[in-house]
C-alpha cells in the first residue's frame, strides 16, 4: 500500500503488512475481519458502560443508513455500489464501538493518544525520507504532485495537534520538548507533500483550539500580541496571496482555492459541488439515495478512465453525502458527530485532569480537520478518515465517565484524582 502511494516508486518495511491488511478478497478485507474479532473479544471482559447520549445517537445513525440505503435501492439504486460508498463510515462505526470497549481508564486514553503521535511520527519520517532520498531527483515528466495519499493530511495535522495540545495541556518539559521534536519532521512532511487543505486545516484548528481555550491573562497578552502584529500578518498575506513558493506557501496555497488564483482543481470541485446541488434539488428531504450516481448537468473534464465510480463517490465526500441522503437522512447520520462535539466539548471545560481535557480539545479539533477533509476530498470513503473520526466518537463515549460527569459504574474504573503527575511527557493526550 505504502509503495502505491509513493508513487509507485518506493516500499517501505511495512508495505507487505499494509498491502495484505487492506487487499479486498471477494468483499472481504482482512482489516475489517481484525477489526470485529477485536470487537468480539472485546465484549468479554470490557466495560460495556458508555455515555447514553452517544449510545442513542449511535442507533439514529445506524437506523439512517439503512434508510437512505433501501430508499436508494427502492429509487433504482445499486446495491454493488452503495458497497463503495459506506464500507468504509460503516467499518468506522464498528471501530468506534472498539475504542468504547477498550478505553477503562486515563491510562488507555493516554496510550490512544500516543498511538496517533507514533502513526502521524511514521508517516512524517516516511514521506520526508522519501523526498530527500528519490522525489527531489526524479525528472520534470516524472515528478509528483503530491508524495503521499490526501488523506494523511488528516493524519498529519491532527497528530500534529495531539503534540501541541499535550504541550499547552501539561505544561512540562518533556511534553514541549516532544512538540519541538515533532514539528520539524511533520511540518516538512506537510510542506513536500503539497496538499493545500493541510494549511488550512492547520489554520483552523489553531483558531478554535485558541477560542476553546479559557480566558487567562496568557491569553489576554496572545491577543495583544496578535493585534500588535496584525500589520506583519496582513503585510505577509497580501504578499504570499497567490503566491505558493517559499515562504509564502501556506498562504498561497490556500488563495488556489479562491477567486481569480483558483487552479484547475479547484475550478473542477466548483463544477462538481453544482452539480451535486442540482441533485439535491430533486428531493431535499430524502435526498437520491445511496447506490445512485450525481447528477451530472455540467460536465468537467472527464476522469471515467481513471475513476470511473466518480459519480457515486464525488470528490466533496460531505456534500455527497447530502446529496444522497437529502435533509433528514443527513441530520439522522451526522447528529452523532454533533453529539460527539458537545460531549468533548463539555469535558474539556469540566474535566480536572489534564489529559482528559487534551483529548477532548484534541478530539475537536480531529473532528474539525476531518470535516474540511471530507469537503475537499473523499473523506467519507476513505479508510484514513474514518478510523479517525471513529477515535473521537469512541472516546466521547467514555470521556465524560472518566472525569466523572456522569456517574460512573462499578464495573468501570475510577477516574484518577485530579492531582498534577510528572509525566515524562512522551507524546499523547
Amino acid at each position: 500500500m505504502d509503495g502505491l502511494i509513493f508513487g509507485g516508486k518506493w516500499s517501505t518495511p511495512l508495505t507487505p503488512v499494509s498491502t495484505a491488511l487492506f487487499k479486498t478478497f471477494a468483499y472481504i478485507v482482512p482489516w475489517d475481519v481484525l477489526i470485529l474479532i477485536c470487537l468480539a473479544l472485546a465484549y468479554s471482559n470490557a466495560p460495556r458502560r458508555r455515555v447514553p447520549a452517544i449510545a442513542t445517537s449511535m442507533k439514529i445513525t445506524v437506523a439512517a443508513l439503512f434508510g437512505t440505503w433501501l430508499w436508494g435501492l427502492v429509487n433504482g439504486g445499486s446495491a454493488y455500489q452503495s458497497y463503495y460508498q459506506l464500507h468504509t463510515f460503516i467499518m468506522g462505526l464498528f471501530t468506534a464501538q472498539l475504542v468504547m470497549l477498550t478505553l477503562r481508564t486515563v491510562k488507555d486514553v493516554e496510550s490512544l493518544g500516543r498511538v496517533v503521535a507514533l502513526a502521524c511520527l511514521y508517516r512524517a519520517f516516511t514521506c520526508d525520507l522519501f523526498y530527500i532520498l528519490i522525489a527531489q531527483y526524479l525528472p520534470k515528466e516524472e515528478e509528483l504532485a503530491a508524495l503521499t495519499d490526501h488523506c494523511d493530511t488528516v493524519l498529519f495535522v491532527a497528530g500534529f495537534f495531539v503534540f501541541i495540545v499535550n504541550a499547552v495541556q501539561r505544561r512540562t518539559s518533556g511534553a514541549i520538548l516532544a512538540l519541538i521534536g515533532a514539528t520539524g519532521p511533520i511540518v516538512m512532511a506537510i510542506v513536500v507533500n503539497n496538499r493545500r487543505l493541510a494549511w488550512l486545516a492547520f489554520g483552523v484548528g489553531l483558531v478554535i483550539m485558541f477560542i476553546l481555550l479559557p480566558w487567562s491573562k496568557g491569553k489576554k497578552r496572545l491577543i495583544w500580541a496578535m493585534v500588535a502584529m496584525s500589520p506583519l500578518i496582513g503585510a505577509y498575506v497580501a504578499a504570499g496571496w497567490g503566491n505558493p513558493k517559499g515562504i509564502f506557501k501556506p498562504v498561497g496555497a490556500i488563495s488556489t482555492m479562491f477567486g481569480e488564483n483558483q487552479d484547475s482543481s479547484s475550478m473542477m470541485r466548483d463544477i462538481e459541488n453544482y452539480n451535486l446541488l442540482q441533485t439535491l434539488k430533486h428531493n431535499a428531504i430524502m435526498g437520491y439515495g445511496w447506490g445512485r450516481e450525481y447528477d451530472e448537468q455540467v460536465v468537467a473534464i472527464d476522469i471515467s478512465k481513471i475513476f470511473p465510480q466518480y459519480r457515486y463517490l464525488p470528490h466533496n465526500s460531505l456534500l455527497g453525502v447530502v446529496a444522497f441522503t437529502g435533509m433528514i437522512g443527513f441530520w439522522g447520520l451526522w447528529q452523532l458527530v454533533a453529539v460527539t462535539v458537545g460531549l468533548h466539548g463539555r469535558v474539556f471545560r469540566a474535566a480536572k485532569h489534564p489529559v482528559l481535557r487534551a483529548a477532548a480539545m484534541a478530539a475537536i479539533l480531529n473532528i474539525t480537520v476531518i470535516m474540511l477533509q471530507m469537503w475537499g476530498d473523499i473523506g467519507f470513503n476513505h479508510q484514513m478518515v474514518c478510523v479517525m473520526l471513529a477515535l473521537s466518537i469512541g472516546l466521547a463515549a467514555r470521556l465524560p465517565l472518566l472525569a466523572e460527569l456522569w456517574p460512573t459504574p462499578k464495573v468501570d474504573a475510577p477516574a484518577p484524582a485530579a492531582t498534577p503527575v510528572v509525566h515524562s511527557g512522551a507524546p499523547g493526550f
